[in-house]
């Protein structure tokens, strides 16, 4: 069994709509649970099955949010053996996920960990984690440290999924390169250790959100790591999930969005609609593009540091450094347009302290590799 995790926000007729819930795949059925909301309304819940003898063109359930006539829909391809589930307004489609109907041999239990004691000499609040998955047949072991520590460590979350597809994710075999271990993961770019944990267990559809610092690390970096705006992430992640679980993460035409998504601005929705949700604080127009401006800076100093660690311009350290102090800058900057200390409610991040999402000595280690300034 394996749960696929939904955490989205779309902007529908003005209205900042959030989606949460997960799909579950029991090959051969599925399920699909959600939760739909806007600010000040109540959640609006949604349950559908399907299975090899409830498979249709499309299910849908109708009904008003927001005073916003919303359809959801469930969408079943049994040849191409994926699912498809859509948020639509009329004919526009808000949201889509693909799930894929695999079934997989070889069963581990996949179990990731957090430690917090690698750092706790810089007085951070980030867990490294990891992810050990174990044969339920022979009890052999395979371990995916996630560039730090792989011992020690407290359970986060556990499940099931092909210990050798999520080796494959891992990218453990590579045994030099930037992503190597960590699932394509460019630490500090697209992610940190969580993104690729999180990685590792897409099979299982396990998240590390219980992790000290996930807020945090979430927010900047996303649940998968998907945030880099050069967009090189996504493409290593695409053809990594293409060559192990034979899932092809391009959508579909007829599922296509009119428009293609902004990831600055689905960022900003989500902000903007956390801040309500957690502080009650609803920004002005002013206040928005304040916000924008802000996101976009912090984007492009993200950015600069990329690309001078990868040219080898600067030392890892400096990097992680330089990285850790740009996101303290941001969540400042965040605060001061809400008019109040905002940062430990929307990115779990007591304000003042010093953030160290960047692991330095990780990102040293990986960074000072000769072959990738080549």
């Amino acid at each position: 069994m394996a749960n696929y995790p939904i955490n989205e926000t779309r902007l529908i007729s003005g209205i900042k709509i959030r989606i949460t819930g997960k799909v579950t795949v029991n090959y051969p059925n599925a399920s699909v649970d959600i939760k739909i909301k806007a600010p000040g309304t109540a959640a609006h819940p949604y349950h559908l099955k399907i299975g090899p003898n409830q498979l249709k063109d499309e299910q849908t359930q109708k009904f008003t949010i927001a005073k916003i006539p919303i359809t959801l829909a469930l969408e079943a391809i049994p040849k191409k053996g994926n699912v498809y589930v859509s948020v639509r307004k009329g004919n526009f489609v808000c949201w889509t996920l693909p799930v894929s109907y695999k079934e997989h041999k070889g069963i581990h239990t996949i179990t990731a960990y957090g430690i917090y004691a690698l750092i706790k000499s810089l007085d951070g609040k980030a867990d490294h984690t990891y992810v050990i998955g174990v044969d339920k047949n022979t009890g052999n072991e395979l371990t995916w440290t996630c560039g730090g520590a792989y011992e020690g460590g407290r359970e986060l979350t556990t499940g099931e999924a092909d210990g050798l597809t999520c080796d494959c994710i891992s990218r453990r075999m590579e045994e030099i390169g930037l992503t190597g271990g960590l699932a394509g993961i460019r630490y500090g770019i697209d992610g940190v250790c969580h993104q690729a944990s999180n990685r590792i267990m897409y099979p299982a559809g396990l998240v590390v959100d219980k992790a000290n610092g996930w807020k945090l690390s979430s927010s900047i970096f996303g649940i998968l790591g998907l945030k880099a705006i050069d967009g090189k992430g996504k493409t290593i992640w695409n053809k990594i999930l293409k060559e192990c679980m034979g899932v092809d993460t391009d959508t579909p035409e007829e599922f296509k969005l009119s428009e293609t998504p902004d990831p600055l601005k689905e960022h900003l929705l989500e902000l903007e609609y956390d801040l309500y949700e957690e502080t009650g604080i609803e920004l002005s127009g002013a206040q928005s593009k304040n916000l924008s401006s802000e996101y976009l800076a912090f984007k492009e100093s993200q950015q600069g540091l990329a690309s001078n660690i990868q040219k080898g311009n600067i030392t890892g350290i400096s990097f992680a450094m330089d990285m850790n102090k740009a996101i303290s800058n941001y969540m400042t900057s965040v605060s001061k347009i809400a008019s109040r200390p905002v940062q430990e409610k929307l990115f779990g991040h007591e304000d003042g302290k010093p953030v160290y999402l960047v692991n330095p000595d990780i990102a040293e280690q990986i960074y000072s590799q000769p072959e990738l300034t080549e």
